[in-house]
């Protein structure tokens, strides 16, 4: 396996044909379903689920056994019985059933700010998912690019090798010097240069692929028949590092997004933003877990119940009586069962002031949590406001690397004819055939960055992808 990667990534042979075209979907579907970051904040998501339930126990009945068992000895001499050991088995049990009845909002407060939290978490994981699909995006599009610079520098090298080959033929007749042939060869040289190191670039690029889409990628190819992956982790095989890739067209932007108003852009991205809305159910935990402190400072009502069994095992003698040994064979007293109800309120007067510290604390994190609220509507403004110049110049940079690369290949073309009539020098050629590779470069990586834009555009407003559940405002 190790040599097939090897030869392939060379170039040296095509890739699988029989594997089917990868599509932008399914390489978004695969990311957000393999990726290990996705699952990770999906747990966290459920673990502040749980929380939400931790929050709601104390308005819930608390009961409670209890049992003891417990022996107790004497030992007594008398003036003619002689010496006697005296054991009682003494046993008791019971449930203590008690219901918090109110507590001046204290739990409320705690259960709101556990489901704001909950709120946030899911903000969190559909914030990751976002930036897994991005990413997954980015590196499919930097695949394509990858591989269709390799096609440049596929095509540059067939040109530069006709060229070495007509100059050896016009060197052969006489009508050229040699120059022109070491020239031409030397170009050749720089083109399978060139194409190496497009063929390399492409490997890189799938691999990052692979890793954006939750792949397992070995280190070491034909190690994973020595190694297992890890759960929920699909391995990497040839199949997938040599798939074809479907090509993918420029995500369609929305309509206001077309000829945007900067306000309204912000108002969606703020609407739309999971790392937005996650803050804002951030400032409403804070909130709450000032009012839940506050609760401290005020009393508690509960309702108590309990029932007790007590019993004893006694009357077990052992002793001497006039030189005579003496076993009693014990006896159990009679059980015995009460049932006590109580209401009971419990008021807090002197804590350490550790109530005072931690309502200081709390309104400190709530106007930190306030502060880092405004602080991302500023940062997503800013991001939102760059995102747009970007693509701005992307769909120029498109316009312009077009018109440079047929430019270019006019001018490779005047020259060719010049050199093959006699008047142009092979000098001349060497810089058309070079300016026209670069020309071409730049057109396909503005071409793919002009997607990348558009892909980023949707991101910072928030509709990359459908989000898995409705967020609250």
């Amino acid at each position: 396996m190790r040599m097939c990667l090897v030869v392939w990534a060379l170039g040296l042979v095509p890739p699988a044909a029989e594997a089917s075209p990868l599509s932008l979907a399914e390489a978004v579907a695969t990311a957000l379903k393999q990726n290990p970051s996705v699952r990770a904040a999906l747990s966290g998501a459920q673990a502040a689920q749980a929380r939400v339930g931790l929050a709601r126990s104390p308005w819930l009945p608390q009961l409670n056994a209890n049992a003891q068992v417990r022996a107790d000895s004497s030992y007594q001499t008398g003036v003619t019985a002689g010496a006697e050991a005296v054991n009682t088995l003494r046993y008791s049990g019971g449930l203590q059933l008690s219901q918090l009845v109110y507590d001046f909002g204290r739990t409320s407060a705690r259960i709101a700010g556990a489901e704001a939290g909950t709120l946030a978490a899911i903000a969190d994981s559909e914030t990751t998912r976002s930036q897994v699909a991005l990413r997954a995006i980015a590196s499919f599009y930097s695949v394509l690019q990858a591989e269709a610079l390799r096609d440049v520098s596929r095509r540059t090298l067939e040109q530069q090798q006709q060229r070495r080959l007509q100059s050896e033929s016009f060197f052969r007749i006489g009508t050229r010097p040699e120059i022109d042939v070491l020239i031409a060869r030397t170009a050749v040289a720089n083109a399978e240069l060139a194409l190496v190191q497009a063929d390399n670039a492409v490997w890189i690029a799938r691999t990052q692929l692979l890793e954006a889409l939750g792949i397992q990628s070995d280190p070491e190819p034909g190690a994973t028949q020595e190694r297992a992956a890890p759960s929920g982790v699909q391995p990497a095989d040839e199949a997938w590092l040599s798939r074809p890739l479907q090509a993918a067209a420029s995500p369609p932007l929305p309509q206001e997004a077309v000829d945007p108003q900067v306000d309204t852009l912000l108002d969606g991205a703020l609407q739309n933003r999971p790392d937005y809305q996650a803050q804002r159910e951030r400032v409403r935990q804070a909130e709450a877990t000032v009012r839940a402190l506050r609760g401290d400072y005020l009393p508690q009502l509960s309702l108590g119940l309990n029932g007790q069994l007590s019993g004893s095992i006694g009357g077990l003698t052992v002793g001497t009586v006039g030189g005579t040994s003496r076993l009693d064979v014990p006896t159990a007293g009679q059980p015995g069962f009460a049932v006590t109800g109580s209401l009971s309120l419990s008021w807090p007067i002197l804590s350490g002031l550790s109530t005072v510290y931690g309502l200081r604390e709390a309104h400190a994190n709530l106007l930190a949590a306030r502060a880092t609220l405004d602080a991302l509507r500023l940062s997503l403004r800013s991001q939102l406001l760059s995102a747009l110049y970007q693509l701005r110049a992307a769909v120029r940079s498109v316009q312009a690397a077009r018109a440079l690369s047929a430019q270019a290949d006019r001018q490779l073309e005047m020259a060719r004819g010049r050199y093959q009539a006699g008047v142009g020098s092979a000098i001349e050629l060497g810089d058309a055939a070079v300016t026209a590779a670069s020309a071409q470069g730049q057109r396909v990586q503005a071409e793919y960055a002009l997607y990348s834009a558009r892909a980023t555009l949707l991101w910072h407003i928030g509709q990359l992808i459908p989000t898995l559940r409705p967020l609250t405002n």
